[in-house]
């Protein structure tokens, strides 16, 4: 007799089993049909919008490195194509550098970053920066940068400033 409890009780495990996981797979069934129903009506019904305050973006003009590195009052000697005279340069150099272990490395080794300065410097006269050529600082900035990038690989500095341009 116990038996046949055992196997009655069973059995009603097994179909309040399966009764359970038709009612999952129906439930399934019956949201997968509720979806494809509202895409066939609306296909626009599914998508949620959030309403989120905007924020406004940043200007474009902000840049993507913020740490700066200066020299002030460097002195650079130029010489005149024919070494006749000579005229003494005297700046401050800003470098816009990618973060604040690339800052620690440029105030580590100054005496680098000047030699750079004085090693760029001696390709240049004093009639490339005069008026009528346009100044050229563009062009010496460039040969700059690239030579700071070389010295620096992994630290290259994204853009310079040249502040305080004195020619005497």
């Amino acid at each position: 007799m116990l038996w046949t409890q055992f196997k009655k009780s069973r059995f009603s495990a097994k179909v309040f089993t399966l009764s359970l996981m038709s009612a999952g797979v129906l439930a399934v069934a019956g949201t997968a049909f509720v979806i494809q129903f509202l895409l066939k009506n609306d296909p626009s019904a599914l998508h949620f919008e959030r309403e989120v305050a905007s924020t406004p973006e940043p200007p474009r003009e902000v840049a993507a490195f913020t740490y700066s590195y200066e020299i002030k009052n460097i002195s650079i000697p130029l010489a005149t194509r024919d070494a006749s005279r000579i005229a003494y340069a005297q700046f401050s150099l800003k470098l816009d550098l990618p973060s604040d272990e690339a800052k620690r490395s440029f105030t580590a080794h100054r005496a680098r970053v000047l030699n750079t300065v004085y090693q760029v410097a001696s390709e240049f006269y004093v009639e490339d920066f005069s008026p009528e050529k346009g100044g050229n600082y563009d062009r010496f900035k460039g040969e700059l940068q690239k030579s700071l990038a070389g010295q620096f690989r992994a630290y290259s500095p994204r853009d310079l400033a040249i502040e305080n341009w004195i020619l005497n």
